[in-house]
């Protein structure tokens, strides 16, 4: 059980590194230059066979690697019996048509051959169509190279009596071994190379060359060294092979992962999208938002109002219902705030749940406010009258819950009126969907003039229930004005008790008249109230938690909970958490069993290890669709032609132009393969000759200079530089380093060192052969080294084939015609030229499926680095969209992938200053302009106090809400990483917030200028502890606490149009900053015992803050 509990610990460690190492860097980010050049250090590593290698640690991903890699075996495998069949057809013919008058000396021979067509034909015909049957492909291999090995070597020694032959496949059998057979064991591998090079070399010494004494240690060391480079060829190929291969692998599986990637942003983007805005307006706003994070990227400049009144949406016949906790400030003034958050956290978190089963939309709560509307689309209740109703009912069942379980003095008043609403966006930051008419109105009337415990509706409403309920009419009709004056009839609606039985509320709560009910006024006229009593503020834990969700949301919500069910469910929920913090669960486990978790943004490490096994399901399949038939690749293939080239010439150039990690090791086969030339070429001749000049002009170029400059910036990185952006300080090396680097991602440089390289090495084959005077001589090994020569040329641009013809020719006009050969009667330069092309065939077919399965990658790169930038947009709009919902520092922490599962998230700040500005406007603007052309108005003033949230010198202004028409903000909200200097400097928090009031009066002046009208801006600020933290279940809202928040709103509320109102110890603090302020004198204030003294800021006619002359004077005295 302890390793299983270990390994499940490793699991999730390993998976949150994954997380942060697949985290997305976009060009847009801030990186400086080392940053930039760590990440170009990082994609030339991607192409170092051990760093390969290391990536493959998950036995997932090694099981899909070796699925992978038999699909691989299987094409290369496909290619070699192609390439068999050609090179036996070709060998049968021209012995064929050299013995068509006398066959039957060569009988056994085109016996032989003619088997080794059919059975290498059958066994294509029957791997291309059994692909899923390939379990067992090594054992064909291993056939194919006992019949090859069987057919090389026994024309020699059935002819070795009269004849002496040469085995004519050696060296494609060599290259074979190394790359067509599947054979996953490079020690394998290189047995079965070096056997079959044993074996030549045994059959050249005791066949071929056994009638010759002159030179013979010469011809068999230099075919030894042959055999010994080709042994090395194979070793290097395959090992460039694996490189593409595990490279190809990843790149594959990247591709899916971006698929999926992109799959999942747009589905984070719909959650995001649907935690502050219905579903019917999602696409809308999708749409113009995606449009303003490009314009963003593209420009740098954010759009002035991105959401204009095309998002305006107008609703009839929908039902609006606000719901208030009565008693909320007593309730926040008892529990300490680690209680009335996860109090708050699930009375909304189980209103939304019952909000989304009654079909009724959550639009926001404010403080201890909730509201809501049925009958939006696209999934609208079917009586939007009734889905409020008994959500209200719901709500009123739930409190009584809440209230029993915790020993609470708490109840929900509602009001519910039924009409028409105008919906939209307001603002550019902090954005919010809300709801505006005179039927809201009505609606949040209604809310404050019912009764606790009972559903307050207007007589619009009634008339839509078609379920029975227990109704009962009011006078409000005739007692509140606003009904009155729209002709409205009022009724309560009371819970069927003996139905659903509810604990009885307390008489407090339940006040039998309106007298005797302390009613709240409108939200949109004065703001909630907040905690008075900051005494719980000492209980606050330094340290922020996350309360998260462990188990997805159930189909169904009930409405009437059962306490101990529910302990008990919450109790298993955090059994089956692993990681967690034991000391924080500990104790909130012993005082809080119950835990409302939130939906939202949580679970990044579930989700990665679910979006994980979806990618690694969908790459098995990926593979088991990938088709190596040799008709699928060279005629069926959709981009790219017969000839190897993509069809749009503008992706083949841009092909061609990528950088090369590899062709450092290119370089590195050139020099040792013209070092094997150089060795066979003076053992073929009388004396050493160590000064020919075609090896020098060969050698010294490719050794002396192009080598190590390929190779410095690869070392220097690996074995001197401690960081990737470090660049040598010498002159002389750094310039060799910079010219490495263009080496590598130039493409003409490295055409022009090709060109070189090849002339060079052309001059050094074929010199010999042209100036050769001694056939007997000189010509001994020609052919071999010719060959071997060759294959370099395949070792790095694939373009360039024209050269095998020119070799060809040249090797044609000087063969001798007194060498050996591989069948009867078969002319020496014939045998000589079959080798040749044998080799070239072999190689040039390697290097065309190593090339096609690149060109496949690259496809897949460029479909990868699409969607890549798909899903690094749809990433910004998260995190834009994040942000808008919640601050900086709180959404950094949704946004850590690596952050463990702790509780519901809270935070205690000491010093802030916080803000409400109410827009005041004239009382019949209303009734002059439309809806929207009023909202349009509103919206203009929001507009630009949220452009002023954007400048610098207000960073630290955090936009809480829009209630209504008043903008709330708060400044000194500092994360916990914020120096402790900075975080208690209430004079800076302070001196931001007022002249952020000084910019919001001429801002609104400038609107009024714009279109001519007058409203005006009242003000009140407070400051001192408050506590901040998320609630909300699916829909989450950061909020702030404390009792400068609750006068803030008193300041406003009790204020003056075109005044800043503080209170005497905020006044004092302004006072100390060299401002102004003058005595109001004592007002009343709610929640508060007696009057308080409170001042106004002073502001001239430009609404410019007023400085003290003489700071030793005081606060003035009342004017």
């Amino acid at each position: 059980m302890y390793a299983d509990d270990v390994e499940n610990v490793d699991h999730v460690i390993l998976s949150r590194i994954s997380l942060k190492e697949i985290s997305t860097v976009s060009d847009d980010d801030p990186l400086d230059r080392a940053q930039r050049k760590s990440i170009v250090v990082n994609d030339e590593r991607k192409w170092r066979l051990s760093y390969l290698r290391s990536q493959f640690e998950s036995y997932q991903l090694q099981d899909l690697f070796k699925l992978y890699t038999k699909k691989v075996n299987h094409g290369y495998f496909s290619l070699y019996l192609i390439l068999q069949t050609l090179l036996t057809i070709t060998h049968f013919s021209f012995v064929l048509s050299k013995n068509v008058d006398d066959p039957l000396p060569v009988l056994p021979d085109i016996i032989l051959y003619i088997s080794t067509i059919l059975l290498s034909l059958i066994c294509l015909y029957i791997i291309d169509r059994v692909a899923e049957k390939y379990n067992r492909l090594q054992y064909a291999t291993g056939a194919a190279f006992c019949l090859i090995f069987f057919v090389n070597g026994f024309i020699p020694y059935y002819y070795r009596g009269h004849e002496h032959f040469r085995p004519a496949y050696s060296p494609y059998l060599i290259i074979a071994c190394y790359l067509f057979f599947a054979i996953n064991n490079l020690t394998m591998a290189v047995m079965m190379g070096v056997s079959v090079s044993a074996f030549h070399i045994a059959t050249l010494y005791f066949v071929t060359y056994s009638n010759l004494d002159h030179m013979i240690w010469k011809k068999i060391t230099s075919d030894a060294i042959f055999a010994f480079f080709m042994n090395c060829l194979g070793v290097y190929y395959r090992y460039m092979n694996e490189i593409v291969i595990r490279r190809s692998f990843l790149d594959r599986r990247d591709s899916i992962m971006s698929t999926f990637l992109l799959k999942h942003e747009k589905k984070q983007v719909d959650h995001l999208m649907q935690s502050i805005i219905p579903e019917y307006v999602i696409n809308k706003v999708k749409e113009r938002y995606i449009e303003t994070t490009k314009h963003f990227i593209k420009t740098g400049h954010v759009l002035q109002n991105p959401f204009d009144n095309s998002l305006l949406d107008e609703h009839e016949n929908v039902s609006i219902l606000f719901a208030d906790i009565v008693n909320y400030t007593e309730m926040t003034g008892t529990l300490k705030i680690t209680e009335l958050l996860d109090t708050l956290n699930e009375l909304f978190g189980l209103f939304d749940d019952c909000s989304d089963k009654r079909q009724v939309t959550r639009i926001k709560f404010l403080g201890d406010c909730y509201y809501c509307v049925a009958g939006l689309p696209p999934d609208a209740a079917t009586n939007s009258a009734e889905a409020c109703v008994d959500l209200g009912l719901d709500m009123i069942a739930i409190i009584a819950s809440v209230r029993k379980k915790r020993n609470l003095n708490v109840n929900m008043r509602i009001g519910i009126h039924s009409g028409k609403i105008l919906s939209g966006i307001i603002g550019t930051v902090k954005y919010q969907f809300d709801i505006w008419s005179k039927d809201v109105d009505i609606a949040n009337k209604m809310e404050s003039e019912g009764r606790a415990g009972m559903v307050h509706i207007t007589n619009i409403t009634k008339d839509l229930l078609t379920k029975k309920y227990l109704i009962e009419p009011t006078d409000k009709g005739e007692t509140v004005p606003q009904f009155k004056n729209c002709g409205l009839k009022t009724f309560l609606i009371r819970p069927n008790i003996e139905k659903d039985p509810l604990p009885s509320p307390t008489s407090e709560s339940c006040p039998s008249s309106p007298t005797t009910t302390p009613g709240r006024p409108s939200i949109f006229k004065k703001q909630r109230s907040y905690p008075s009593n900051l005494t719980l503020l000492q209980q606050l834990q330094r340290v922020p938690s996350v309360i998260e969700e462990d188990s997805p949301k159930t189909s169904s919500v009930k409405i009437f909970i059962d306490d101990q069910k529910y302990r008990h469910s919450e109790e298993r929920m955090f059994r089956k958490s692993k990681i967690q913090n034991q000391r924080a669960s500990d104790t909130r486990r012993s005082t809080n069993t119950l835990k409302r978790r939130t939906a939202f943004m949580n679970n990044n490490i579930k989700r990665y290890n679910e979006r994980t096994n979806d990618v690694n399901e969908e790459m098995g399949k990926s593979i088991n669709l990938i088709s190596f038939s040799k008709y699928q690749q060279y005629v069926k293939v959709k981009d790219i032609n017969v000839l190897l080239l993509f069809n749009k010439w503008k992706i083949e150039m841009e092909y061609l132009k990528i950088p090369d990690a590899l062709f450092k090791y290119y370089l590195l086969s050139a020099a040792a393969l013209i070092i094997c030339v150089y060795i066979i070429q003076n053992l073929t001749l009388k004396q050493w000759d160590v000064t020919t000049w075609p090896f020098l002009a060969t050698a010294v170029p490719i050794i002396f200079i192009f080598l190590p400059i390929s190779w410095a910036e690869y070392l220097y990185n690996k074995y001197i530089a401690s960081h990737g952006d470090e660049t040598p300080n010498n002159i002389l090396l750094k310039c060799i380093y910079k010219m490495s680097g263009v080496m590598t991602n130039n493409f003409a440089v490295r055409l022009v060192i090709f060109l070189m390289i090849y002339i060079s090495f052309l001059v050094c084959v074929m010199g010999d052969v042209m100036e050769c005077r001694d056939s007997l001589e000189e010509e001994i090994n020609i052919i071999d080294h010719n060959g071997t020569s060759f294959k370099t040329s395949f070792l790095n641009l694939l373009i360039y084939r024209d050269k095998d013809i020119y070799n060809l020719s040249m090797l044609n006009c000087v063969l001798p015609w007194d060498s050996e050969t591989f069948n009867h009667l078969l002319d020496p330069q014939v045998a000589h030229i079959m080798s040749t092309v044998f080799l070239i065939i072999t190689l040039h077919l390697v290097d065309r499926q190593t090339d096609y399965m690149n060109r496949l990658d690259y496809l897949l790169n460029r479909k990868f680095k699409f969607e890549q930038n798909e899903a690094n947009l749809l990433q910004k709009v998260n995190e834009n969209l994040l942000v808008n919902i919640l601050p900086k520092h709180v959404a950094n922490l949704y946004l850590d992938v690596s952050r463990e599962q702790k509780e519901l998230y809270f935070e205690e700040h000491d010093n802030v200053a916080v803000m409400f500005a109410s827009i005041i406007t004239e009382d019949e603007l209303q009734q002059i302009l439309d809806e929207k052309e009023f909202l349009t108005l509103m919206n203009a003033y929001i507009l630009k106090f949220d452009v002023l949230t954007n400048r610098e010198q207000y960073h630290n202004i955090e936009k809480i809400k829009i209630a209504k028409w008043t903008y709330m903000v708060a400044c000194g909200l500092f994360d916990r990483h914020t120096p402790d200097a900075e975080r208690h400097q209430t004079s800076s928090s302070m001196h931001t917030l007022l002249c952020f009031a000084s910019d919001m009066f001429k801002k609104l002046n400038d609107v009024n200028r714009q279109y001519m009208q007058n409203s005006r801006l009242r003000i009140g600020i407070s400051h001192g502890p408050i506590a901040a933290g998320v609630v909300g279940s699916k829909k989450p809202l950061y909020d702030i606490w404390g009792d400068p928040v609750n006068m803030a709103s008193r300041m406003d509320s009790t204020g003056i149009p075109d005044r800043i109102q503080v209170l005497e110890q905020t006044a004092e603090v302004i006072q100390k900053l060299g401002y102004k302020c003058t005595e109001r004198g004592n007002i009343q204030v709610k929640g508060k015992h007696g009057k308080l003294k409170t001042f106004f800021v002073d502001i001239d006619e430009n609404f410019n803050l007023v400085r003290e002359d003489v700071y030793s004077n005081g606060i003035s005295q009342k004017a």
